[in-house]
């Protein structure tokens, strides 16, 4: 098992930060029609052109308890005139600190919170890397239709709609052509597709994002070893820290791995 740190408290508050910030950095590297980003009154929000609470959400909040009810109303004002579904993530660093319960209090629900969790990129690990499952192999996605593949496995791996994809799709593109914000990766079970992940650099920080296998091919190591193959990228990439955002069947994983805790995001739905 890999050797774990406990991180000082000036570096945990700003692995926190970059928790938050990492994805909206990328996306507002990104010149994609399909996609916007823009901070109304102190809540920076990610608008699309596809009709899913994945890519439409607010990122960030920034404002004070009293300003908080017009907030909550201007921002789902705006999502409504859309009509599209949206999220609202929630953060430690989020203000203010009881974000959630009001939310909650304007009819919010709240669905399973993801841990954030980081890793020290680079630094010595005790053991021996395990070798991959037999028979499995791992790509760089390099064309438009390796991408379709990725797209269409973390589909079925995350459960995710049509929009939801093409969103994905949109979002991760870039990464094929740009070699230094990250890449995308496919594993292959006998040739068969059936894992991802991806790795997106932002400064000396890397995320690994979309970390999905398919439900038949569960159990077999593909996902740890996805993973792996995404923190070599990071390594590579000379990125000093590797963070990411771990569901409740992940975190054994990435724990395993030396990933120690830094926060907990919460997502907030509106009926």
């Amino acid at each position: 098992m890999d050797q774990r740190i406990e991180p000082s408290e000036t570096i945990e508050s700003m692995l926190r930060k970059a928790m938050q910030d990492h994805y909206l950095s990328y996306l507002e590297s990104l010149s994609l029609p399909e996609f916007s980003v823009e901070t109304v009154d102190g809540a920076t929000m990610l608008s699309s052109a596809f009709v899913t609470a994945l890519s439409n959400r607010v990122l960030k909040t920034r404002t004070s308890e009293e300003s908080l009810p017009a907030l909550l109303a201007n921002v789902v004002g705006r999502y409504r005139s859309r009509n599209v579904p949206f999220m609202w993530t929630a953060w430690p660093a989020d203000l203010p600190t009881s974000l959630p319960e009001r939310l909650k209090e304007h009819g919010f629900s709240g669905s399973a919170a993801l841990r954030g969790m980081a890793l020290e990129t680079g630094r010595p690990r005790t053991g021996e890397e395990p070798p991959l499952p037999e028979g499995f192999s791992i790509e760089r996605v390099d064309t438009r239709e390796d991408m379709m593949t990725f797209a269409s496995v973390a589909q079925a791996g995350y459960g995710f709609d049509e929009e939801a994809t093409k969103g994905i799709f949109h979002l991760l593109s870039p990464l094929v052509a740009e070699g230094d914000k990250g890449s995308n990766f496919v594993g292959r079970m006998n040739g068969m597709a059936v894992a991802t992940s991806s790795l997106i650099r932002v400064g000396d920080v890397a995320g690994i994002y979309y970390v999905s296998t398919l439900p038949e091919a569960r159990g077999l190591g593909a996902g740890i070893a996805v993973t792996r193959r995404a923190i070599a990228e990071a390594e590579a990439l000379g990125c000093r820290w590797t963070i990411l955002h771990a569901s409740d069947m992940g975190y054994p994983l990435y724990a395993k791995l030396g990933f120690f805790d830094i926060g907990v995001m919460e997502r907030f739905t509106l009926k």
